[in-house]
This record gives C-alpha cells, sequence and structure tokens, in this order.
C-alpha cells in the first residue's frame, strides 16, 4: 500500500512520531497556561524550586521545537516548500537552543529538583541537544546537507523521550503498581541513550542507502 508516492508504513511512522511530539508539546502549553494564570492546584514546590521565567521559557521554546521538528522530517514538506522549510528549521534549532540552554540552567541552579541520577543525565544530555543543534547549523551554514540532516537527527534524539517515556514508563507501572523514584529516573535517562542508539542506527541507514542508491546511479 502507498500514499502518493510515499509507501503506507513509512506514512503511519509520520503520523506516530507527529503524535509522539504533539504530547510534549501540549503539556509545555498546558504548564504554561497554569504558570501564566497562577491557579491555585499548580504544584507548590514548582513555584518554590523553579523559577518561573526559565521555566516558561523551556516549556514554550520546547512545544516550538517538538512541532515544527516532526514537520520538518516530512519529504514532501522540503522538496515542494523549501523556503517554508528554511524559515522553520532557523525558527527550530532557535527554540532548541532556548530549551536545551534553560532546561541545563534550571538543573544548575536547582540541583534538588530531582535525585541524583536524573540530575547527572541532564547535565550531560541538556549540552549535548544544544551542541548537536549548533553543529547542525554550522553544517548548513556550510552547505553540508548530510552532516546538517545527521546532526538534527541527533538533536531530535535528544528531546524525544519527552513523548516516549510514558510507553517506556507504563509496563513497569501496570506490572509493579508503583515504581521508586531511582528506577523512574534511571528509566528516563535510559531513554536519552536508547533514543541515541536508535538516531545513530537511522543516521547509518540512510548513508548507507544513499551509497547504494549512488553506486546503482553510476
Amino acid at each position: 500500500l502507498s500514499v502518493g508516492k510515499q509507501p503506507m508504513k513509512r506514512w503511519l511512522a509520520y503520523i506516530a512520531l507527529f503524535l509522539i511530539c504533539v504530547v510534549p508539546a501540549a503539556a509545555g502549553v498546558y504548564r504554561g497556561t497554569t504558570l501564566l494564570l497562577e491557579w491555585s492546584w499548580y504544584p507548590e514546590f514548582l513555584r518554590d524550586r523553579i523559577d518561573h521565567l526559565p521555566l516558561m521559557i523551556h516549556v514554550v521554546s520546547a512545544a516550538v521545537f517538538y512541532i515544527l521538528a516532526a514537520v520538518q522530517v516530512l519529504p514532501r514538506i522540503r522538496k515542494r516548500y523549501p523556503r517554508w522549510h528554511r524559515l522553520a528549521g532557523r525558527v527550530a534549532v532557535i527554540a532548541g537552543i532556548a530549551g536545551a540552554v534553560s532546561a541545563t540552567w534550571m538543573t544548575l541552579i536547582h540541583p534538588d529538583a530531582r535525585g541524583p541520577v536524573l540530575y547527572y543525565g541532564r547535565i550531560v544530555f541538556g549540552p549535548l541537544w544544544l551542541g548537536f543543534l549548533v553543529m547542525g547549523y554550522l553544517a548548513i551554514k556550510r552547505r553540508d546537507f548530510s552532516g546538517h540532516r545527521d546532526w538534527m537527527i541527533r538533536a531530535f534524539a535528544v528531546a524525544m523521550p519527552a513523548g516516549t517515556l510514558i510507553f517506556m514508563i507504563l509496563p513497569f507501572i501496570l506490572v509493579m503498581g508503583e515504581i521508586s523514584e531511582v528506577l523512574d529516573e534511571s528509566i528516563q535517562s535510559c531513554a536519552w541513550v536508547l533514543h541515541l542508539a536508535i538516531a545513530e542506527y537511522l543516521i547509518r541507514r540512510i548513508r548507507s542507502r544513499k551509497r547504494t542508491t549512488h553506486l546503482g546511479e553510476n
């Protein structure tokens, strides 16, 4: 089966990817709204332990990054609307940088907000997200399209656990009924590693496919 020129399974993958990105984006909008409206039932510990401004910057910028990054992977949009792709890409990079910097800032300023496992995970992967975005931007400035694609895939992978984490934690909750804070944080930290491993696999697969296509044309 196919839709247009794309196999059905590829379109299903795109739809799943977009839905996964909608989850953290919607959560970010919700959290940002609660901060703006100062609803009394919003968790008090966040008000006491995390500054509102960097948290607001993080939830808004991350929501923008998730939505734009999900749309950017669609090849039809990249090919038909190259100007939009470039503009949306710039906005996504700026939003991602703001999200990475604000997340790292909150981790450093409020190290006691979560346990040590998640603290060190955020210390590592927050700057990695930032670094991948910067490398992707520098690559496209050099017109290194393959390098740009690879770095942006990595950046997207680091941000993805916000949408997929629920599916990783849910089996433990269904089996155990309740999970400890250490296990919860360990799963979150492992999610970053898993997503990066998948990203590297996809990058190598894309490179291999392109080399095969190039040899076939020659």
